[in-house]
């Protein structure tokens, strides 16, 4: 969803496309011609596109929305807020098609919760030493005497440790319960 403002356009092109113009169309007549086309229904929200220079969706309250070219008033089209490419995906993402809206919420936060700790324990057993003597000196943030290569490589290799289990590193770790995993 981070490139959506980039790719919506090349998605869903038929509704964007609006030629430029000098001057823009007031909103009260952008939103006669939404209802026009759509309905009397009540404006939930006015969405104008691309800083200005793309078309003006006219939300109404059944979330359906109608883009209206701002510089001659004319429809491109209607799609639901949760129509589309982008608009399914985020659908989905927001577990709205549960309908009871608690639930939902219940499964995403117990699922968000259940990832972070994977990813916490994860982590620590990436960081954990493998016996109690280098326990200790894992606690420090300073490389010790008995650092392993690994640790002294960089000069704060336990800090590198410790952000790894917090944050779970992506490359697999020199030590796990002991053994080497890969030479070095």
């Amino acid at each position: 969803m981070v490139f959506r403002p980039q790719l919506e356009p090349l998605v869903e092109g038929g509704l964007r496309d609006v030629g430029s113009c000098s001057t823009r169309l007031p909103l009260d007549d952008l939103i006669a011609r939404a209802r026009e086309f759509h309905g009397d229904a009540a404006v939930a929200r006015i969405e104008i596109l691309e800083g200005g220079n793309g078309a003006t969706t006219i939300r109404f309250a059944d979330k359906q929305g109608v883009y209206v070219d701002p510089c001659t008033g004319s429809v491109l089209g209607q799609q639901h807020q949760w129509g589309g490419f982008f608009g399914s995906v985020e659908q989905l993402h927001r577990l709205l098609f549960i309908d009871d809206a608690d639930i939902a919420e219940f499964i995403g936060g117990s699922t968000s919760l259940v990832l972070a700790l994977v990813t916490v324990i994860g982590g620590l057993i990436v960081w954990w030493p493998p016996n109690l003597k280098a326990l200790k000196s894992a606690r420090s943030l300073r490389p010790g005497r008995d650092s392993t290569p690994l640790e002294t490589s960089t000069p704060y290799g336990r800090t590198v440790r410790i952000a790894s289990a917090t944050f779970s590193a992506r490359r697999p770790p020199a030590r796990v319960f002991g053994k080497r995993c890969f030479a070095s």
